[in-house]
């Protein structure tokens, strides 16, 4: 174990900075795939605005910016969830005072499925890094559950999408992780027994459920992404 660098680098503009080497983000190499999902999303998104409130959605570039304002609110949520989840991990004590439904029903599934699975806790929200590669991400959890060590993301939308996999993949091919500790600590990545993807329902409910997907396939999309930025 070796302290590498003085604060805990988070993700800025795609990318991760770590002791002056950038990193692409994962997430970011994985949004130049099509997901025609989203374009129903958006499509129904802009819909419900302007029939719920037609007066101030009355043209289509203020249904456009209100998809965008879903869609932050939507980010948000999941970035306090992830932190709850952090904090059921770590035995921390959770103030539910003036909590919104759909994120306590989040924190109950949290807290259901570490009374269903009793993880044995290795790392939680901790930046892998690949060096070979000059990747990098933040894995939500390392535990081991069943006697086997997993990977798994937390996700709070409406289902489980092939890309999930992908992205396990990239992180669990990295080469270390590092720590959150106030000098974060370079480790060796474990050996990942499998990845999986934990769906976390704003009726208290999840979903637990294990994806795979081979790390050539993300590489590939790398190279693409990569072709992307070409000349910008």
């Amino acid at each position: 174990m070796t302290a590498v660098a003085a604060k805990f680098p988070r993700r800025r503009d795609g990318y991760y900075h770590l002791n002056g080497e950038k990193y692409v983000s994962v997430t970011e190499v994985i949004s130049v795939l099509n997901k025609p999902a989203l374009v129903t999303w958006a499509a129904k998104t802009a819909a419900t605005l302007v029939l719920n409130d037609p007066e101030q959605f009355d043209t289509a570039e203020k249904a456009a910016s209100g998809i965008y304002q879903a869609r932050d609110r939507a980010a948000g949520r999941g970035t306090t969830v992830h932190s709850l989840a952090e904090a059921v991990l770590l035995g921390g004590e959770i103030d539910e005072t003036d909590m919104a439904p759909a994120i306590l029903g989040r924190l109950n599934a949290i807290r259901t499925f570490v009374r269903d699975t009793q993880p044995k806790l290795i790392e939680t929200e901790c930046n892998v890094y690949s060096e070979k590669h000059l990747f990098a991400g933040t894995c939500d959890l390392i535990a081991e559950i069943g006697g086997q060590t997993l990977m798994v993301d937390w996700k709070t939308g409406k289902g489980i999408y092939p890309e999930s996999a992908l992205q396990l993949s990239a992180y669990r091919h990295a080469d270390f992780i590092l720590t959150k500790d106030p000098e974060p600590l370079r480790l060796p990545m474990p050996a990942i027994s499998a990845t999986a993807v934990c769906l976390l329902m704003d009726d208290g409910t999840y979903t637990f459920q294990r994806v795979e997907a081979p790390i050539e396939v993300f590489l590939a999309l790398q190279r693409v992404w990569a072709w992307t930025k070409e000349g910008k």
